[in-house]
């Protein structure tokens, strides 16, 4: 087993774990209005913000994935000219997720969700993140049709989209996290607008399956 792929196994027990603590909380305070969840959120908080800050700087533990935004990650195939990147269906993904999210926002206004449920959600989507990795995508199935995870071209995504719901909250707290994920995201899009070619495996070769070290394709179902 590679590290990346460790490193997801041990991100996905942990959410899972942090989902059912959070479920939890949530359904022991309905019947007792005194009990306060606010220490378990913030280590909840806490631990999604580290990963975020650390996700700032290259991390050569990380999957290739998101670590071909970096120089060091970039090995020159030697094929010449811009390569074609598939913006057009990231920019059908960011639509569907922000009229997915804006129903979301429309039912907690409209008193449908709760502010419990908009927190449950985004770490149910966190969840959701590492099952794409692991298991089954079905951004990269039905919409990006990229061969495999070091070559999606909206990895950098993640963050932004499972912590979405968040920004409908008051609570400063809550709205970091999302803010924090917007960063990341920028970041992510500043280096595919300024090095496309560290982001395709027509000119980079360490995103060529002969020199994959992760192999997530031998269990993910696509």
């Amino acid at each position: 087993m590679s590290k990346p792929t460790a490193l997801h196994i041990g991100k996905l027990i942990f959410r899972m774990v942090m989902l059912l603590a959070a479920a939890a909380a949530f359904a022991y305070r309905g019947g007792n209005p005194s009990f306060d969840p606010a220490p378990l959120l913030a280590l909840i908080w806490a631990a999604f913000m580290v990963e975020m800050v650390r996700r700032l700087f290259p991390i050569r533990s990380e999957s290739i994935g998101c670590q071909k935004q970096y120089a060091y990650a970039f090995r020159p195939c030697g094929t010449a000219g811009k390569p074609s990147l598939p913006h057009r269906r990231a920019l059908a993904v960011a639509l569907l997720w922000a009229v997915v999210n804006l129903l979301f926002g429309f039912a907690y206004f409209r008193g449908v969700l709760s502010a419990d449920g908009l927190v449950l959600l985004s770490i149910f989507f966190a969840v959701c993140d590492m099952v794409c990795v692991l298991v089954f995508c079905p951004f990269q199935k039905w919409v990006m049709k990229n061969r495999c995870c070091i070559t999606c071209r909206i990895y950098d995504w993640d963050y932004a989209m499972m912590f979405a719901p968040l920004a409908f909250l008051p609570s400063a707290a809550a709205r970091s996290l999302f803010a924090m994920g917007l960063v990341l995201l920028v970041k992510w899009e500043i280096s595919v607008y300024r090095h496309p070619e560290r982001f395709s495996d027509v000119t980079n070769s360490a995103l060529s399956c002969k020199n994959c070290t992760e192999k997530l394709c031998r269990h993910k179902k696509l």
